[in-house]
């Protein structure tokens, strides 16, 4: 199983409206590592200083097989926040929510777009191997946290079963077999 969510960290640090920095601290941080869509909100109200869009990436494995039996499917989610452009004039609420959504949908799609053009390249980017990136989805939250709009990117993947069964992953007996419960 290959860590997309190392790919998405490294898309997160060059990406310029971003721009994730893993060694500025909590001031340069802009990439979670989330377990659920449960954790957005601790996030989001720790990012008091922060007024960029940000990025998290769920580490919660979702997989199942299908009968053809070519491999496990799994699931990514990710999650692009954009905070809403704060107004003294509450008639611009809605414009300024509607903006943070698009903008949202808009960096959704720059990503996508950069992970088409890396996985051009699978040898270099083996975690791509099996990204199906032609049924992305997407959607925003209906109701933001603390001024923040989240957009939900799912996309599924194939590990295809190329798992042998390795003799130097199990405990052997006397006899070379392996040992009996």
């Amino acid at each position: 199983m290959y860590r997309l969510d190392n790919l998405i960290e490294q898309w997160a640090t060059e990406f310029k409206l971003v721009s994730h920095n893993p060694e500025g601290g909590a001031d340069g941080k802009r990439f979670f590592r989330i377990d659920s869509i449960s954790d957005l909100k601790p996030v989001i109200l720790s990012l008091t200083k922060i007024k960029t869009p940000v990025v998290a990436y769920s580490t919660q494995i979702e997989g199942s097989s299908n009968e053809g039996g070519n491999g496990t499917y799994y699931l990514a989610n990710i999650y692009i926040l954009v905070p809403q452009e704060k107004t003294t004039a509450p008639y611009r609420e809605d414009l300024n929510a509607a903006n943070a959504k698009y903008l949202a949908v808009e960096i959704a799609e720059k990503l996508k777009a950069w992970l088409m053009e890396k996985k051009k390249n699978e040898k270099q980017y083996p975690e791509l191997r099996g990204l199906n990136l032609k049924t992305a989805a997407m959607g925003s939250f209906p109701k933001h946290f603390n001024n923040w709009w989240p957009l939900h990117i799912q996309m599924d993947y194939l590990n295809a079963d190329y798992v042998c069964v390795n003799p130097e992953d199990y405990h052997q007996d006397e006899a070379g077999e392996g040992a009996q419960s």
